[in-house]
């Protein structure tokens, strides 16, 4: 005895088929295999399987990559038959070459983001220290990577929920975040003022990176660089577009950097031939050197799938077609966050202007052994151009630290 389905002819619409038994001799041939009826054909991509809409799925987003593709390849060879090139600028957009960039201060030789370790990096060459700000509750813009003090204080507190006198200082020794299992120390443990830094360093680049979506903070910000009249050395920095966006109209004479929406826009116009023919903002690009991705920056889990990203991203973004027009265009690249001499040869070696790292001494002796090749010489000049006014010369120095400000102590 064996179970056969009722055929799919003889099944009302709306009810499950039913099984009726047969007799089945010796002989007899096995009977079908069961399946429901109006299923249609048995296989891997039957209609309104997860398979078949996986394969439909895939379909069309390949039907959309073509024609995205079609229609820039032609927008690309229309340019270059009816539109003229951006011409090139005949000086860099910032007034200073930002080979030794420090990052946080250097935050593997000091503890982070401190006085101390801003001193540190200055007195060992850098040429731009890389800060983050963020405001406390009673409006003091503070420099400080963390809005949740865990990490930085081993307290879980929310900085914006405090006032300045109340912040606790940092935890020694310290791990470097882009150096798993190194540490660093120092005496200086208080979160600065962004006041304090500018007055300590005033003729020092300094790249400003805007953490949280907050008008009064750039505001605020804003105006402590018109105090100080650093517009020229002070960069805006921000991975989103929309807080980049508002520090533009807060200060549109300083420099800004790109956003990640900008830096994936800027890839798309180079794979497609449009660049050349775009205009560009920006005064520098500051990316991750896609080689440290599975040795000491972690954006997924560290395995295969690491290893898979830092190799396709190394392919795909370290073009020296790429980074060589962005010089051209007097548009600075920096690649973090490198700490050994191998990622400081890999980003030298491709195009790169400079490096941020945590460890400013290091990376200084490195230059000084294997200087980069000098940049490459401005364009010429049209017939009967008047060349350039030079431009004043940076002083480089510290100023003699300025008295603690009132209710500053939080150093214990």
């Amino acid at each position: 005895m064996c179970r056969v389905q009722t055929p799919p002819h003889a099944v009302r619409k709306g009810r499950r088929p039913r099984l009726r038994r047969v007799m089945a001799g010796p002989g007899s041939p096995p009977p079908p295999p069961l399946r429901r009826a109006g299923t249609g054909r048995a296989g891997p991509f039957r209609r309104g399987s997860n398979k078949g809409k996986m394969a439909a799925a895939a379909a069309v987003a390949l039907t959309a990559l073509g024609v995205t593709l079609g229609v820039t390849l032609g927008l690309a060879a229309a340019a270059r038959c009816f539109l003229r090139p951006v011409p090139l600028p005949s000086r860099p957009r910032l007034p200073f070459r930002a080979r030794l960039v420090a990052h946080r201060g250097g935050s593997g030789e000091k503890i982070e983001n401190t006085m101390e370790a801003f001193e540190n990096a200055v007195t060992h060459g850098a040429d731009l220290l890389e800060l983050d700000c963020r405001r406390t509750l009673d409006g003091v813009v503070v420099v400080s990577h963390d809005g949740n003090l865990l990490r930085q204080s081993g307290r879980p507190l929310d900085l914006r929920r405090l006032r300045y006198q109340d912040l606790p200082p940092y935890k020694s020794p310290l791990e470097v975040t882009f150096y798993p299992g190194h540490f660093s120390s120092g005496a200086d443990r208080r979160i600065p003022r962004l006041d304090e830094v500018f007055r300590r360093f005033p003729h020092v680049p300094i790249s400003i990176e805007i953490k949280d979506d907050d008008d009064d903070l750039i505001n605020e910000v804003a105006a402590l660089v018109r105090r100080h009249d650093r517009a020229a050395i002070t960069l805006w920095a921000s991975f989103h577009e929309r807080i980049l966006r508002k520090c533009r109209r807060a200060h549109p004479a300083m420099p800004y950097g790109f956003s990640l929406r900008r830096g994936l826009l800027l890839l798309l116009l180079h794979y497609s031939g449009l660049l050349p023919f775009v205009p560009l903002g920006e005064a520098a690009l500051l990316s991750s050197l896609p080689a440290i991705i599975n040795r000491t920056y972690f954006p997924v889990p560290k395995g295969w799938a690491g290893a898979l990203l830092s190799k396709v991203l190394q392919a795909v973004t370290m073009r020296p077609a790429l980074l060589r027009h962005l010089r051209d265009r007097g548009i600075q690249v920096v690649l973090w966050v490198l700490n050994e001499e191998r990622d400081f040869a890999g980003a030298f070696a491709a195009g790169a202007s400079g490096a941020m790292t945590d460890y400013p001494q290091r990376l200084g002796g490195y230059l000084r052994a294997a200087p980069p090749p000098p940049p490459p010489p401005p364009p010429p000049r049209p017939h009967g151009a008047a060349p350039p006014a030079p431009r004043p010369p940076l002083t480089r120095g510290i100023d003699p630290a300025p008295p603690p400000p009132p209710g500053a102590d939080n150093s214990s």
